[in-house]
């Protein structure tokens, strides 16, 4: 069976064909070649010469016939003799012309007739592509219809699952805080690092479930956007924040270039921070042990663009699209260096989508490891909704907490 576009442009073709002949000596040979090859096709077809059906038959006939009868009149009208039957067969007896006169509503009768049953050919062959048409479009909208039931039932999935996977981390969570605090008794240096890993290894399975429930929701056009004015450097300092241990970790620099000036947009904070801090969190993971990532945020024209880079290996031009696909890793055998599941990228790339801007890939030209980027309108003439001040007049955003002995943030390094 074909599909609703392939019916769709053979009705095209066809309601269209004689708008699509050239023109030119050989477009007109070839028209003709055709037009002679239908005509005989249909010639030989029983439905031409079937005067109960084909009622072309009868306009040729009819049409036909005038020419006999003029000519024969007008042979009577100048003999001055009445139009009898023995007058016309005396007419035709002497001039053997009208032979040929009165052959002529055969010969059109078949031409006609045979343009009928093309007619009739083509009328049919539209009825069946319309036909399949709408079958075509029936499956399609049942298909969306199962689709959408397929979404809610993996969206009903995830729910459930995340449910019982928070339940149990949330008390391994707890248990292990209480140990860290010594809540539960003294601990030795190397308990407290084993329930240091424990806990990163918690927040970590926290963060990829809250992921893959984002993904779930992005993924069938779900997702809540709760837009408010907000200023796009504190979203920056969110996402900064969030992944500076595990950059303390790695001693991994992270440097945050913000203009002075307020960059306020309209968009879901939450959301576009968690997008900055997967993109964050995916350069300090390939940068190099003691590397740095740096995130530029810039005011070109009615935007903010915001630009996160490493000086990590890059991504290789062919891979620079599938950066963006679920569950994709540019090293995915047993030998992988670098974890995570690959819905980081995918869930930034969704949410910036969301917001109506385009997330892409390239090359740092600073660092030159790779580079993400994407863009969001400023909002113009509105407050502030829900962000405080950022508490410093610098073209960078200090690391959090951090202060100089005068009181001030320091500059990032």
């Amino acid at each position: 069976m074909r599909s609703a576009p392939d019916v769709g442009r053979a009705l095209a073709a066809n309601e269209g064909t004689e708008a699509s002949w050239g023109r030119g000596p050989a477009a007109v040979l070839a028209r003709w070649r055709r037009l002679r090859r239908d005509i005989r096709s249909g010639l030989s077809d029983p439905y031409t010469f079937d005067l109960g059906r084909n009622a072309h038959l009868w306009v040729g006939v009819v049409w036909a016939l005038t020419m006999p009868a003029c000519a024969l009149w007008v042979d009577l009208a100048a003999r001055g003799v009445p139009a009898s039957a023995d007058e016309v067969g005396h007419a035709i007896a002497q001039r053997p012309i009208h032979l040929w006169f009165l052959a002529q509503p055969l010969l059109l009768s078949a031409l006609f007739g045979a343009f009928g049953t093309l007619r009739a050919r083509r009328l049919r062959q539209l009825a069946r592509l319309q036909v399949e048409r709408d079958r075509s479009r029936r499956d399609a909208e049942f298909m969306g219809l199962r689709q959408l039931e397929v979404d809610a039932a993996k969206d009903r999935l995830l729910s459930a699952v995340s449910h019982e996977l928070k339940t149990p981390l949330a008390s391994l969570k707890g248990y292990a805080e209480l140990l860290r605090a010594r809540r539960l008794g003294p601990l030795t240096e190397s308990q407290e690092r084993a329930i240091d890993v424990v806990l990163r290894a918690a927040n970590r399975e926290c963060v990829l479930i809250e992921d893959l429930l984002r993904f779930a929701r992005l993924e069938s056009k779900r997702y809540p956007i709760d837009a408010t004015i907000f200023d796009l450097r504190a979203a920056v300092q969110d996402a900064r924040d969030a992944i500076q241990a595990d950059a303390d970790r790695r001693a991994v620099t992270v440097e945050v270039i913000v203009p002075a000036r307020p960059l306020p947009v309209s968009a879901d904070r939450a959301a576009i921070a968690h997008a900055i801090e997967n993109l964050v969190s995916n350069a300090v993971k390939f940068a190099p042990h003691g590397g740095h990532a740096r995130v530029i945020v810039a005011h070109e024209g009615t935007t903010a663009v915001v630009t996160v880079e490493d000086d990590g290996p890059g991504v290789p031009p062919e891979l620079r699209d599938r950066v963006f696909e679920a569950f994709f890793q540019a090293d995915m055998g047993d030998s992988r260096v670098h974890g995570g599941a690959g819905i980081g990228l995918p869930v930034a790339k969704g949410i910036v989508e969301a917001h109506g801007g385009t997330l892409t890939a390239g090359v740092s030209s600073a660092l030159g490891g790779a580079s993400f980027s994407f863009a969001l309108s400023l909002a113009r003439g509105a407050p502030l909704v829900g962000a405080a001040p950022l508490g410093w007049e610098s073209d960078t955003v200090p690391p959090s907490g951090a202060r100089d002995e005068g009181g001030e943030r320091p500059p990032v390094r």
